[in-house]
């Protein structure tokens, strides 16, 4: 699958690591709230076999952003201490945008109408993900769902290249409930 996407030249491996020391800060940060975090530190670190493939190893980092990210906003108020570095919550926010930020470009399968019906179910990911909130997100759903037709399962790069859109458009609602949900925290 070619796919334009926000550089992000990182460890993705590191992200999870950053995550599990942010918790532990956490824990010694808001001692009230140390069942919880230890709690989301086992799950941090049970969660995903060392032989996941590659896209299984980005979706649990992006688990792991997202964990710290949300913690992130509420222990900076206790201090610098508590909170990511800098550079950690740089890097955090790079790799949320490049994973957030691909996008697959349907390739051509010579019949005319699955490259329109994937070029138009493009169109209706790239409209999700430019959401900024949630209603417009359940308005953009219904023009996803009606860009959705069927590809000939005898044209497999098509089959990856709707697979892969529609795994965008997952990804793009889910970050956007989450911010969502995080702003009314």
């Amino acid at each position: 699958m070619r796919q334009d996407a926000v550089a992000f030249t990182g460890d993705v491996a590191a992200i999870c690591a950053t995550t599990k020391e942010l918790v532990k800060r956490a824990i010694a940060c808001a001692p009230r709230s140390a069942n919880m975090l230890r709690d989301t530190l086992r799950d941090l670190e049970h969660g995903e076999p060392a032989d996941a493939p590659l896209d299984a190893h980005e979706r649990w980092a992006a688990i792991c952003a997202g964990i710290a990210k949300a913690y992130d906003d509420n222990l900076v108020r206790g201090g610098p201490a508590c909170a990511l570095t800098v550079d950690e919550r740089v890097r955090n926010d790079a790799f949320l945008a490049a994973y957030y930020g691909r996008r697959t470009k349907p390739r051509p399968t010579g019949d005319a109408t699955v490259d329109k019906n994937l070029a138009d179910l493009a169109r209706a990911r790239d409209v999700l993900c430019a959401c900024p909130d949630e209603e417009c997100v359940r308005a953009a759903h219904k023009i996803v769902t009606a860009a959705v037709k069927p590809i000939p399962d005898e044209l497999t790069a098509a089959m990856e290249d709707g697979v892969a859109i529609s795994d965008e458009v997952s990804r793009c609602a889910d970050r956007i409930e989450q911010d969502a949900a995080r702003s009314r925290q």
